[in-house]
């Protein structure tokens, strides 16, 4: 009897260290060059980019690096992309679009978004990319041609926060003035949520 109550003594309070949590601690050798981190993505190489207040870094598990743009200028990033092709895309609070592959790196500018930030680029199957901007609404990118989503009352929602699309390829859009469900296929329509 006495050796069982001992057992049970032994068993209970032993420290089982399957079940208990541990956390690696990452290392922030950024040396502080930035202050806010806005974004984290994940692209499909599993590397980790973050969007912050002085520019874009990648981590890779065990260094940060900055990814300057080509224009050398250090802006909030305010979206981060992947597209089919494992080609990164930013998008930053001045309007530029910076696109990072294999190291590569250019710069697509256009006049049409200049100076309002870009809050999420999507990409459709069809090769075409939405652009959601915060001031100056929804835009399409098809080749090198940049043109606005025109449609009725669209035209009004110019302040844009997200915009995803679902599997039935339309387009969802949070707003000021709520969530709006765009459909460009088969006929162009426009409901709110």
């Amino acid at each position: 009897m006495r050796l069982a109550l001992w057992l049970l003594l032994l068993i209970t309070t032993t420290h089982v260290s399957a079940q208990e949590y541990h956390f690696r601690q990452m290392p922030t050798d950024y040396n502080h060059e930035f202050q806010k981190i806005n974004l984290l993505f994940q692209s499909k190489d599993h590397m980790i980019w973050l969007g912050t207040d002085r520019g874009l870094y990648s981590f890779d598990g065990r260094k940060y690096r900055f990814v300057s743009r080509p224009d050398g200028v250090n802006q909030n990033v305010s979206a981060i992309t992947e597209n089919e092709k494992g080609e990164i895309w930013a998008g930053y609070d001045d309007g530029m679009i910076h696109t990072i592959d294999k190291g590569d790196s250019r710069l697509i500018d256009s006049d049409s978004i200049r100076n309002f930030p870009v809050t999420k680029i999507i990409f459709r199957e069809d090769g075409s990319i939405y652009l959601a901007t915060y001031g100056n609404g929804m835009w399409i990118i098809r080749g090198e041609q940049f043109s606005r989503v025109q449609y009725e009352t669209l035209n009004q929602k110019i302040d844009i926060y997200d915009a995803l699309i679902d599997q039935k390829g339309r387009l969802w859009i949070g707003t000021d003035h709520g969530v709006w469900i765009y459909n460009e296929h088969p006929k162009q329509e426009l409901r709110n949520l």
